[in-house]
């Protein structure tokens, strides 16, 4: 399962039930601009643009509730 996601070209990031980051693949790395080290342990809060973040709790909840693993096709643009 981890090398799968660990190989694959889109970013993937896996979160606990604390929403701490437990995974952040190399394609992560290159989505966010972080290296594993910085990310692994903290809050998937800091991967969030700020403007979305109160609301992403409820997103979380409600994907844990759903019995969803992921979100498919979310998507939005981000100026950098």
């Amino acid at each position: 399962f981890f090398p799968a996601l660990e190989q694959n070209m889109m970013g993937a990031v896996l979160i606990n039930e604390n929403d701490e980051v437990m995974f952040f693949n190399p394609a992560a790395e290159k989505l966010w601009g972080y290296k594993r080290e910085e990310v692994i342990g903290n809050n998937i809060d800091m991967l969030i643009p700020r403007d979305l973040r109160p609301a992403h709790p409820e997103y979380i909840r409600h994907n844990r509730e759903g019995g969803k693993a992921r979100v498919e096709g979310m998507s939005r643009e981000l100026q950098l």
